[in-house]
């Protein structure tokens, strides 16, 4: 079966690696040019068309093979990187970068270089997580001062073993420290004294402010409240006192937001909601500012129910619009410095910060204005309207559990008391007490 308007649809691949080597297990393979595809696929540019491949089994219920699930990602989005990030750099300090395959072909570099066979003797020395550098001599003849960083995989994905190489020309990496050299001996000897003098005043005149700046900034980074206080004097000075102000200001304003996401990854591609991998990143942030707030997290584990029977009945399609409108409901129901992720299917995830005293109350209040919100019709286009419910179980942190992973454990057992006592509805183990 084929996903890209038929093509190659038919063709055989079975003496392809994509089909042999995912017969058992996920396969990723290197960047290779295309064989059937360039034949088929437009292709404006010219060049070769490369691409990367992952595939998977795909097991009956009985533990037979069914067939293979492939995908061809393109290789052309590592050529707009280059431009978009690489480019820029190369051009402002005439550094290059390279991306080197396992097998020493080049991947990622300027045009004329892309597909050729890269042997540098740093290659072979270079050990995983030991980042180095030297001089090399390349194969125009040229020396360059030469930085090497084998790549690394992702979790249990140990990655493809590619290389990224970064190259400055001897000559020109070895400028500033020449031009250093001449000027301090031509000048150094004469003006040490004066410099020195001038020297210890002004350091004394711009270190006291910046040691200011500095102790204030070390009692937030221990996650004291505090302000940068806004200090005169050079006109450097007020600018970066400002623009530290404004800076811890602006954080201020969003600490209980979800805080910096560290890519894309962070959020669940269907609903835009942050995914686990968020919510780990988020929860140890969420204890601290608990902690320092002396207040609680209240832990919502939530459930849809009736969903199966509208994606089975009006397709996926359906299901997964109906889901993205539930996102949109769920956060419509939080307050400032509330998060919700979708852990999968129709498992969601609320945290919650509350006050100590009042924390059962308004985890409540939240948890019934979820309710009422998810049991309104939801329109689905040219399907008719669907209905639905939810049943939340929820816990208190550290009320009911000093350890954050036991509270979420309680909560899960406060979701399956709430479905087995009749569905759309909130139960929480704090009630139990």
């Amino acid at each position: 079966m084929a996903s890209s308007d038929g093509v190659l649809e038919g063709a055989s691949i079975a003496q392809r690696p994509v089909f042999m080597e995912a017969q058992k297990t996920v396969f990723i393979g290197d960047v290779h040019e295309a064989v059937l595809l360039a034949k088929l696929l437009p292709n404006p540019t010219g060049e070769a068309m490369k691409f990367v491949d992952i595939s998977l089994p795909v097991f009956a219920e009985d533990g037979s093979l069914i067939g293979v699930l492939a995908s061809h990602l393109s290789w052309s989005w590592a050529d707009e990187v280059r431009l978009a990030i690489l480019e820029p750099i190369q051009q402002r300090r005439n550094v290059e970068f390279f991306v080197i395959g396992q097998d020493g072909t080049v991947l990622l570099a300027p045009r004329e270089m892309i597909g050729q066979h890269l042997n540098l003797p740093a290659l072979k020395e270079l050990k995983q997580g030991k980042d180095m550098w030297s001089v090399q001599q390349w194969p125009d003849g040229k020396q360059y001062l030469t930085g090497l960083a084998l790549s690394q995989g992702h979790m249990n994905y140990k990655g493809l073993g590619w290389t990224v190489l970064a190259r400055q020309p001897l000559d020109e990496a070895y400028t500033p420290a020449r031009e250093i050299t001449r000027y301090i001996l031509l000048w150094g000897s004469g003006l040490a004294l004066l410099f020195a003098l001038l020297g210890w005043l002004i350091a004394g005149y711009f270190t006291r402010p910046l040691r200011k700046i500095a102790k204030a900034a070390d009692r937030l980074s221990t996650g004291e409240i505090c302000v940068i206080p806004e200090l005169k004097g050079t006109r450097e000075i007020e600018t970066l006192s400002h623009s530290i102000r404004h800076l811890v200001e602006s954080l201020t304003h969003q600490q209980n937001a979800l805080g910096v996401m560290e890519s894309l990854a962070h959020h669940d591609a269907l609903t835009g909601l942050p995914n686990r991998t968020a919510l780990e990143s988020y929860l140890p942030r969420a204890q601290q500012r608990s902690q320092a707030n002396s207040s609680c997290l209240a832990l919502f584990y939530l459930d849809l129910d009736g969903f199966k029977p509208i994606n089975d009945q009006f397709g996926h399609a359906a299901g997964d619009q109906l889901l993205r409108e539930v996102a949109i409901r769920l956060r419509g129901c939080l307050r400032e410095g509330d998060l919700v992720a979708r852990l999968g299917g129709d498992e969601f995830l609320m945290v919650l910060q509350v006050p100590n005293g009042e924390a059962l109350a308004q985890a409540q209040i939240v948890a019934e204005r979820t309710l009422l919100a998810l049991r309104e019709t939801f329109d689905l286009g040219n399907n008719p309207p669907a209905q639905i419910g939810c049943s939340i179980g929820g816990a208190l942190w550290p009320l009911d559990s000093s350890n954050l992973d036991e509270a979420l454990e309680l909560a899960d057992k406060a979701l399956y008391r709430a479905k087995h006592a009749g569905r759309n509805r909130a139960l929480f183990h704090a009630s139990e007490r």
